[in-house]
């Protein structure tokens, strides 16, 4: 019997309007007698969806009627949260909390709603989706490896082979010139998880997250925080404008096909 949870959660992801894996299904993947790994599935897809209703309403206390036709038209037919829970346990977003929150995000890479997959987009291979709704605003994740100087990132540029992909990300801050080196698949701090902000895929015209600059407590290196521009709903591609055009470089960008 497989009872590892990383890979009964890769098979069936935890997203916002799926339906918990029924046991033909679970046996079919190579799960049998896996009721434990269920109860964990429900469990999480419970608290995602109880984060989402919290954080949906950020001005003021939703009336009961309002989460109720919510979750009418959410479709969850299962494995749903109380309106009245939404309603009686509502506070008011704390700045102080969210912070915390993102903090915990980027130290453990364990941001939700996101998956990794095929993109649809020609030659761009693997994109990030959103599997559930964020609103504008929201933190959607990092772009996360190690902060080096912009002079140690040109250099790693300079040594790429040819056709080799870039995972250099430029910025400045406090007047330095800086940048994310995610080259490496895996970073050491988590050598076990492929971090999704490396992964998401160009568009100039649809783009629907920038990248700012943050300086967390508790971190020394600043942090590049990529935020939602716009509402993004469940199966969306998350995609963001790294700047470049077909002439940039002096026209060097002319045969990239994501472009």
């Amino acid at each position: 019997e497989v009872t590892d949870i990383g890979a009964f959660f890769s098979t069936f992801p935890v997203t916002l309007d799926g339906e918990p894996p029924l046991k033909k299904k679970r046996v079919e993947a190579g799960f049998p007698g896996s009721r434990g790994l269920f109860d964990k599935w429900r469990a999480a897809q419970q608290k995602l969806r109880r984060h989402h209703l919290m954080t949906k309403w950020s001005k003021q206390r939703p009336r009961l009627d309002q989460v109720q036709s919510f979750l009418r038209r959410s479709g969850w037919s299962t494995n749903c949260i109380p309106a009245e829970e939404v309603v009686r346990r509502w506070v008011p977003p704390s700045t102080g909390q969210e912070e915390q929150d993102v903090l915990h995000y980027v130290r453990d890479q364990n941001w939700t709603g996101l998956i990794i997959t095929e993109s649809q987009k020609d030659g761009a291979g693997r994109g990030v989706f959103a599997t559930r709704d964020f609103n504008q605003g929201s933190h959607i994740c990092d772009y996360h490896g190690r902060v080096i100087s912009a002079s140690e990132g040109r250099r790693i540029m300079e040594s790429l082979k040819e056709g080799e992909g870039s995972y250099i990300f430029f910025f400045k801050t406090a007047n330095k010139d800086l940048c994310i080196d995610a080259q490496a698949e895996h970073c050491q701090c988590h050598p076990q998880l492929t971090t999704f902000g490396r992964l998401i895929n160009h568009s100039a015209k649809n783009f629907n997250v920038k990248c700012v600059v943050a300086k967390l407590a508790g971190l020394a290196e600043p942090t590049l925080l990529i935020k939602a521009t716009r509402d993004i709903c469940a199966g969306e591609e998350i995609l963001i404008d790294y700047g470049v055009r077909r002439r940039s470089f002096g026209g060097e960008g002319m045969d990239l096909p994501w472009l």
